[in-house]
């Protein structure tokens, strides 16, 4: 694969070494009875062309009296659905003794991603595709092939097999969510080795190319917000939680003590300003965090966070988080009144209160549209305005027409995403 070779010799050497292993269930597998397969016929394209009369001859099963060019394109079909998930389990390594492994694959993890990246290409592109094989792959741990797979590269190799754009359809809300489910399901290997764990992002790709919501998943959002609270707890970088949270709208009091716990560290780790250190939560997302709650809920000593607002202040890049953490320490210091005023007026004015502050006061003083009266046009132009400089104001312009509810107006709606 990687120089280019013949990849039905490759299989031919592949499908040899499974074979003992895998004889039993491979067929069921396959549906097709591999014996009577020739692996490297010139006659036959790995990647069939995508006619619509091809496609309409491969996706059904023919019967035994269509012509034989038929039965032999479907059985290609067949095959070629399977390939991909047979080739990233002889690259993750069936057998220690196996002769061609330093051959096939580099002990590297940048190797082995880019060959497995061409491997899951080989059974299809779609999202529905690589859905498909990459439960097939998490099937497969439960077999005793599975003992001698490195738990680094399996990661690895689940998240190539969704790897790319596949962007978000509700029509593939089942199989994704089935594939969710399996993800969060404990290993059905365990037994034979240490556990092995997909990449935690085929959550985020699952739920966003299939659209999925809390209650596609089985289990609901208890099993959703358990899953996000084991994930929490671990020692490592967190913003895949963080973004599943997100898509499935999950109240942090659900995840209260593991988010506590979170927030307190990372918010030891941009107090101490260690670079050698890797925080949990980076700057951006402790911020987006903590702002979902108010401060009195979250019980963090205030000396530390005025401690974190000066170092950010400091710091040429984290001076709009520093008004954005200021303005959600104290809402309460801007009256009614001044956020009224301030959002209605039409430009923003250089000495006038900052955008975070009047998100931060609007959120505080509960304040409607319909509070807004006449000022409702002149704030809908204010948040237009904020774009201007979106690398200072483009979080607080949209969180202001969140709050007031302004997407609601297709006409502004519209004009503000093309801003």
């Amino acid at each position: 694969l990687k120089q280019g070779g013949d990849i039905g010799s490759l299989l031919s050497r592949t499908c040899h070494m499974h074979m003992q292993t895998l004889s039993a269930g491979i067929g069921q597998e396959l549906e097709i009875d591999l014996k009577f397969y020739r692996y490297t016929a010139p006659r036959h394209s790995w990647l069939p062309h995508r006619s619509a009369q091809h496609s309409d001859t491969c996706r059904r099963r023919p019967s035994e009296e269509e012509p034989c060019h038929q039965l032999e394109a479907w059985m290609v079909r067949a095959w070629q659905r399977c390939t991909g998930m047979l080739l990233v389990v002889s690259l993750l390594g069936c057998s220690p003794t196996f002769p061609t492994k330093r051959a096939i694959m580099d002990r590297s993890v940048g190797n082995f991603e880019a060959l497995t990246i061409r491997a899951s290409k080989v059974g299809g592109t779609s999202f529905a595709q690589c859905v498909d094989c990459l439960r097939r792959l998490l099937r497969l741990r439960a077999w005793p092939c599975s003992r001698f797979w490195s738990h680094r590269h399996f990661k690895v190799a689940t998240y190539n097999l969704l790897r790319g754009d596949h962007g978000g359809a509700r029509r593939h809300a089942e199989i994704a969510a089935a594939a969710f489910a399996e993800i969060i399901s404990p290993d059905p290997g365990a037994g034979l080795r240490p556990p092995l764990y997909p990449d935690q992002r085929c959550l985020l790709t699952l739920a966003r190319g299939g659209c999925l919501q809390c209650d596609d998943i089985p289990g609901g959002q208890a099993a959703v917000a358990a899953h996000i609270g084991k994930l929490l707890s671990a020692r490592r970088p967190h913003s895949t939680d963080m973004a599943l949270i997100s898509h499935f709208r999950i109240d942090i009091c659900e995840v209260e003590v593991e988010v506590r716990t979170l927030a307190a560290v990372s918010l030891e780790y941009h107090c101490s300003n260690e670079p050698e250190r890797r925080p949990p939560l980076s700057r951006q997302l402790l911020l987006t965090l903590l702002k979902q709650k108010p401060l009195s809920w979250w019980d963090l000593p205030f000396g530390k966070l005025a401690t974190w607002r000066d170092i950010l202040r400091s710091s040429r890049e984290g001076s709009a988080l520093a008004a954005d953490l200021g303005a959600w320490m104290a809402p309460s210091l801007v009256s009614r009144e001044e956020v009224l005023q301030a959002i209605a007026q039409r430009e923003m004015k250089q000495n006038g209160l900052a955008p975070a502050t009047i998100l931060a006061g609007l959120r505080h003083w509960e304040i409607n549209r319909a509070m807004l009266g006449s000022s409702a046009t002149a704030a809908m132009e204010y948040t237009r305005a904020l774009l201007k400089k979106p690398r200072r104001h483009f979080a607080s312009a949209v969180g202001i027409v969140a709050h007031l509810r302004f997407a609601e107006d297709r006409e502004f709606i519209s004009a503000f995403e093309a801003d």
